[in-house]
């Protein structure tokens, strides 16, 4: 989740930081994913979850995501449909 006013970091940090960055003032993002898994491209929100398509990942994530936080996210189609560049939401994943 991003928020007006915190400052994540970037370029001192890419990703977590910990304890380094947040004594910085530094805000630590939810989660992250390694580059040879992702480099994110498009984003869709559906029942609930974040879908991601990966580029260099060549999957989709689901990521799961309440007011707490982000629940552990899982990987779909790992190298099956290569680059995914577009995600989109369609009216039977919003149908329930």
């Amino acid at each position: 989740m991003i928020e007006p006013g915190n400052n994540y970091g970037w370029p001192e940090f890419e990703g977590k930081g910990g304890q380094t960055a947040k004594k910085a003032g530094f805000t630590d993002p939810w989660t992250q994913w390694e580059t040879h898994e992702a480099s994110p491209s498009g984003l869709a929100f559906a029942q609930g979850c974040l879908w991601l398509g990966a580029l260099r990942g060549e999957r989709l994530w689901r990521s799961c995501v309440d007011d707490e936080g982000v629940y552990k996210p899982k990987d779909f189609f790992i190298g099956e449909y290569g680059r995914m560049r577009t995600i989109a939401v369609t009216p039977k994943a919003t149908s329930g």
